[in-house]
């Protein structure tokens, strides 16, 4: 009867050992899956041409221009025409990473915001512009909060006005600056529109947690650092295109 006992005091141990560590474990299995992705995303992209870079980024050029003559282009099926084709070198749905040092995340970007991406990364939502700057761009990129599996965008609402964050797309570093932090209903995409003259970069989550009647949305604006000698030169080669 003891021995029972004692057997069954340490499988409620061992299950209680199991929940409370879950988060963790499964958190760190994800690091390792997105840091592999991020890894082989990198060593494909050395072995490109830079011909065969510009013409990836001249086409991804090409699309967001044509965004800016869509009316609604979040919710027009006709801002989906080339999307999927577009910005996928490898063919595997990664469009880039996204880091954010303040909050210890560096996460891969994929194409869509479906389920199967936005478990294991970011999310890129089709019509907004693709990740790759120039003025008129606005990209909007979206993952879980919250979740017990993976940190993903759960940090996100520690961020302030003036921190700063990276998207690496095709070997190129674009760095944005937070101007705006603001908290919308699901259907309120106004703050997601493209301006001409702008270049930005919303990240949104679901908020509050396990909640989610609402989307935190938290915008960038690019800005250009002298010390990134690489980062001027692209931006303003592309800006004579």
């Amino acid at each position: 009867m003891e021995k029972s006992k004692s057997i069954f005091f340490r499988v409620l141990l061992l299950i209680g050992c199991s929940i409370f560590f879950y988060p963790t474990i499964s958190d760190y299995v994800n690091s390792i899956t997105q840091s592999r992705a991020i890894v082989e995303y990198q060593e494909a992209l050395s072995q490109f041409e830079g011909l065969e870079i510009e013409q990836i980024k001249e086409r991804a050029d090409k699309y967001n221009q044509n965004l800016l003559k869509i009316e609604h282009p979040l919710s027009n099926p006709l801002s989906l025409i080339g999307y999927r084709e577009n910005l996928d070198p490898f063919k595997n749905g990664m469009m880039g990473t996204v880091t954010i040092d303040k909050i210890n995340i560096n996460l891969p970007i994929y194409h869509d915001v479906n389920e199967g991406v936005i478990q294991v990364g970011v999310g890129h939502l089709p019509g907004s512009s693709l990740p790759v700057g120039g003025k008129g761009t606005h990209t909007v990129i979206s993952t879980h909060s919250g979740l017990p599996s993976a940190k993903l965008f759960t940090d996100l609402n520690k961020l302030k006005i003036g921190d700063e964050f990276i998207l690496s797309v095709l070997g190129d570093d674009l760095t944005y600056k937070i101007n705006q932090i603001i908290t919308v209903l699901p259907k309120e995409a106004e703050a997601l529109k493209i301006e001409e003259d702008k270049e930005y970069v919303t990240m949104f989550t679901c908020t509050p947690y396990g909640i989610n009647t609402h989307r935190l949305l938290v915008r960038g604006e690019r800005i250009i650092k002298d010390t990134n000698h690489k980062e001027v030169k692209t931006l303003e080669k592309r800006k004579k295109i």
